[in-house]
């Protein structure tokens, strides 16, 4: 009779636990946001050099942080330049290594090896880092002088002093002195004895025979020799190595060293792909290795101990388990008894008596062990809600930063508040079902339970101040970052500006002295569109010096000037002229490489934009933080479309441009 009294009691407790947990979890709302800001990359740019030349375009290269961790990579554009290199940083909210870290040193691969770092090369939160890259790594004893580390005196040993000569075969019908074209062969009577550092490919050159003493130069026909394109890796891109055998130093007629391919995949890839059940197992490739194919195997790092039980897989049958089960071709006729047992089971199985109520704080052994393991289901379920609802923000592109930072902080707000409530909650009722439910009632320990419950919103509260970043406080922060980011572009813009100021007068000092000739005087007077295109360049060239020395970003000009160097270069009418005339041919590869670097500086045009966009939505935040988020008057809504409106405007007016621009 006692014995049934009590089973009624235990079954009566436990029912009434579970709908006292369900009307406490019913009051948990749904909370605020919070998370920490994702971190600003480093971006790296630079000259990069190999074996004294520049680098190649189609090259890549790659960043480490000083653990090994690919952190970022850029494929070269312009031969001998790279960047921006974007290098990301570490996450602190995974336990895994993602990135680099503020003050930790970055080295940078080329060709698969390590370079030699100019500059530097330190990572930090949103900053741009010169870095210059040397490839192969400099050191004394390779047999290699490089020009920027190395000397006779630094090196001997790569570097020796040596006599040789420049061999220059050129005929000039007047006598002088020579022109100043061609280097140490124009006047014929000063010779360099020690050419020093100086490589052999450089030496015996002979030239061609050019008369005529005005714009003397040599014309390099470039002949190309190209490899076998390489195996299509995995990233669906193959490459090669290409050669010009006359070493003209310039690149018009280069052929592509990097090219799209289809990549077949194959059982020994390290990936999941095609018809495969894993990774390089099922499908096509031999079956995977699983806890069920009957079969004593190795897999997921371990190795099983029995046929499909242990390591890996769930534990093999003993007779020491406290479970009745078969193992060794046997059953087990009791728990750890007969079959294939050494222990035999009882004949005659006696009643073991009731025990006497005894309270226990240990959840392991007062039957509360499955209340705690429904809290702990409940809280993981909720972690891996909110890491699967995270995955799909970071997936949306459309999203920018802000609005992206937002939504991820009030996921994560929202999951360190159910599970600090959570557990909150349980403990009160963990009490109430120790000291009220469980055997007797004891009532001396009723205040222990009352004061969790009035301190418990004050708890949360506090929590909620405590997790929750003042909203101000991190936009202000934010707009901080964004504004370094933005004078950091600026300061980049400015260094193109200077870069181009030389390449300007330099091409525009050749295209006046071409338009000087008479042979172009006379087409001038009649009226021929070749040489008003030619003069156009030129004032619009002389025009974008004047502006950059004064500081100034004169965008129009410059997208007028691109419009007519693609003029001189695509149209029909102009080619003739230029095949036909080395001078313009050389005046046109220099405008070529201006057009690529005004390509460059749209790029910076287009993150100033991006910067702009992000400023104007923090700005945005904040008169919303100030006056709250429903506490918005009519006024307010017709600015914020008006803002929208104008945004929108934006953002086709620069389309157009785009378009305008391209080539």
């Amino acid at each position: 009779m006692i014995s049934k009294k009590k089973d009624l009691v235990s079954k009566r407790s436990v029912v009434l636990m579970c709908v006292l947990m369900l009307l406490f979890l019913f009051i948990i709302l749904t909370p605020n946001f919070v998370s920490a800001l994702p971190s600003l990359p480093t971006e790296f740019y630079g000259v990069i050099r190999d074996y004294n030349a520049n680098a190649s375009a189609g090259e890549l290269v790659r960043a480490y942080d000083s653990g090994g961790t690919l952190c970022g990579s850029f494929t070269i554009v312009n031969d001998g330049f790279y960047g921006s290199l974007t290098c990301a940083g570490d996450d602190p909210e995974t336990s895994t290594d993602e990135g680099a870290t503020a003050g930790e040193n970055i080295s940078f691969r080329y060709k698969g090896g390590f370079t030699t770092v100019m500059g530097n090369n330190t990572w930090g939160y949103g900053v741009f880092q010169y870095v210059n890259l040397t490839y192969p790594v400099v050191y004394c004893g390779d047999w290699f002088c490089d020009s920027w580390y190395e000397d006779y005196y630094s090196c001997p040993e790569d570097c020796p002093l040596w006599n040789g000569s420049i061999n220059i075969s050129i005929n000039i019908s007047e006598g002088g002195e020579g022109g100043d074209g061609g280097g140490e062969g124009g006047g014929g009577a000063e010779s360099r004895g020690a050419l020093g550092m100086m490589p052999n490919f450089y030496l015996n050159y002979t030239g061609l025979d050019i008369t005529g003493v005005e714009d003397l130069g040599f014309i390099c026909q470039e002949s190309w020799v190209c490899g076998n394109w390489s195996e299509c890796r995995i990233d669906e891109f193959q490459n090669r190595t290409c050669i010009d055998r006359n070493d003209c130093g310039t690149f018009e007629n280069k052929p592509p060293e990097i090219q799209k391919c289809v990549y077949t995949p194959t059982c020994f890839d390290s990936v999941k792909n095609g018809l495969e059940e894993g990774v390089d197992c099922g499908g096509l490739c031999p079956p995977c290795i699983t806890c069920y194919d009957g079969i004593q195997n190795c897999h997921d790092g371990l190795c099983e101990e029995g046929t499909d039980c242990g390591g890996p897989c769930p534990s093999c049958p003993t007779c020491y388990d406290g479970k009745q089960n078969c193992h060794d071709g046997l059953c087990e006729n009791g728990i750890d008894c007969g079959g294939p047992c050494e222990k035999k089971c009882p004949g005659i199985q006696i009643a073991i008596p009731g025990l006497v109520c005894k309270k226990d704080f240990n959840p392991l052994s007062n039957q509360s062990i499955f209340f705690f393991i429904l809290i702990l289901l409940l809280i993981l379920g909720d972690i891996v809600y909110s890491k699967k609802k995270i995955d799909d923000i970071k997936e949306k592109k459309k999203l920018s930063d802000i609005k992206r930072a937002r939504a991820i902080l009030s996921i994560r707000r929202r999951m360190y508040l159910f599970i600090f409530i959570t557990i909150l909650i349980s403990i009160i009722l963990y009490l109430y079902y120790y000291f009220f439910i469980m055997c007797e009632v004891e009532y001396r320990f009723l205040w222990l339970l009352l004061l969790l419950l009035f301190i418990s919103p004050i708890i949360i509260h506090k929590i909620m101040k405590y997790i929750e970043y003042t909203e101000k406080k991190r936009l202000n922060k934010l707009r901080a970052l964004l504004d370094t980011h933005y004078k950091q572009i600026e300061n980049l813009v400015r260094i193109e500006n200077e870069n181009l100021i030389e390449l300007e007068q330099e091409i525009a000092d050749e295209l006046y002295r071409l338009l000087e000739n008479p042979e172009y005087k006379e087409k001038e007077e009649e009226v021929s569109e070749e040489i008003k295109v030619l003069k156009d360049v030129y004032k619009e060239l002389v025009f974008l010096y004047s502006k950059y020395k004064e500081r100034q970003n004169p965008i129009d000009k410059e997208r007028i000037l691109c419009d007519d160097v693609y003029k001189l270069i695509e149209e029909e009418r102009y080619r003739y002229l230029i095949q036909n005339d080395p001078r313009l041919k050389s005046i046109v590869t220099k405008l070529k490489l201006l057009y690529k670097q005004y390509e460059e500086k749209q790029k910076l045009y287009d993150e100033m934009d991006k910067i702009e966009e992000s400023k104007y939505e923090l700005e945005h935040e904040l008169k919303r933080g100030k006056r709250g988020a429903n506490q918005e008057t009519e006024e307010e809504k017709e600015e914020s479309k008006e803002d929208e409106e104008e945004k929108e405007k934006n953002r086709r007016n620069k389309k157009i441009n785009e378009k305008n621009i391209q080539i």
